[in-house]
């Protein structure tokens, strides 16, 4: 074989290699994204969020569940806490150095931003971007853009936090007062309570009696009754919420007529 063919053989073997290699060859792993807080959803124990001209939400992690703290202590959803905390895998987009003058443009002044603190890590929420829908956000002095979804749950009404259950369970009722027409013998029954719908205040409730209950740890909640026919409504006037109930569950509250 003649030395020109040699070395076209060799040629044709090295591209060969060459494209297998390029072919087979593993892809480098990508660099982790940065996140906006260091803390992970098991390390989480503490959230507040502060919302402008709004009362500040604080929740706090007991065991395995979370509660609210302030404005007053309450059970919450936890898939919504869940929902809540999914910021805390929200990667980073982009990153700018923080511009003073463009604090309202980005809608992160603290008078119109919201501000959550995880732990002891705080962001402040503003505008999103009006061309990439991503949203501004302020952390030790830099600004990041991420495309989160937290943003309504941020700035709803407490009720989108709370549980529709009036209690965690019905074995923590010690005593109830209520009206004589309500039997406060069926702690199982007020224990089990789940509203159908809850609310805020509209203002014009007309208060007809009052409900207080007395929880095995001592705590005792006031609820203000709006109706209790044919539906059970009441109010809590510390956090300005009112519970719904269906007729059935009204109905078992009651005295019967042989009482």
């Amino acid at each position: 074989m003649s030395k020109r063919l040699w070395i076209n053989l060799l040629l044709v073997i090295a591209l060969a290699a060459l494209l297998v290699f390029i072919f087979f060859k593993p892809e480098l792993a990508a660099p982790p994204a940065k996140k906006l807080f260091s803390v992970t959803p098991y390390d989480a124990t503490a959230i507040t969020i502060q919302r402008p001209e709004k009362a500040t939400i604080s929740l706090r992690k007991q065991q395995t569940r979370w509660m609210l703290e302030k404005p007053t202590q309450a059970a919450v959803n936890q898939d919504r806490i869940k929902h809540l905390l999914t910021i805390l895998q929200e990667p980073i987009i982009n990153s700018y150095p923080l511009d003073p003058q463009q604090l309202n443009t980005f809608g992160l002044n603290k008078e119109s931003a919201i501000q959550l603190t995880i732990n002891e890590e705080t962001v402040l929420f503003g505008k999103t971007n009006a061309v990439t829908r991503n949203r501004y956000t302020l952390k030790n002095q830099q600004v990041h853009t991420i495309a989160e979804i937290i943003y309504g749950t941020l700035g709803s009404s407490l009720t989108n936090l709370l549980t529709h259950r009036l209690f965690i369970n019905n074995n923590s009722i010690s005593n109830i007062e209520a009206p004589a027409l309500f039997d406060t013998e069926k702690v199982a029954e007020w224990g089990g309570l789940e509203a159908v719908n809850i609310a805020d205040y509209v203002g014009d409730e007309i208060i007809i009696g009052e409900i207080k209950v007395t929880l095995t740890d001592n705590s005792t909640h006031t609820f203000n009754l709006f109706a209790h026919e044919p539906k059970l409504i009441l109010g809590r006037g510390d956090i300005n919420v009112k519970y719904t109930f269906i007729e059935q569950d009204t109905q078992s509250l009651l005295k019967t007529s042989e009482e």
